[in-house]
């Protein structure tokens, strides 16, 4: 398990349940199998090049990537689809 700590809400779980508490801290935990273990190394190759922590690191990523679907969601929908 791999927990990153962040200022407000205290605990995200991102396996098949999704479960969140507030507090005053906050904390990222995610569960990673095996097989994804690879993944991690890569995150750390992405905080060492961006210079950023984990936290900020994982959602730069997920900003990216849900931009990325509003984007193909926007278009879809100018296009009729």
């Amino acid at each position: 398990m791999c927990c990153l700590n962040f200022p407000r809400f205290t605990y995200y779980k991102f396996s098949k349940i999704f479960s969140m508490q507030r507090t005053k801290q906050q904390k990222l935990c995610l569960n990673v199998s095996r097989r994804n273990k690879k993944m991690i190394e890569k995150l750390e190759v992405l905080m060492l090049e961006k210079n950023l922590s984990m936290t900020d690191t994982v959602f730069q990523i997920i900003k990216k990537e849900y931009e990325a679907f509003e984007s193909k969601k926007r278009n879809r929908q100018l296009l009729g689809v």
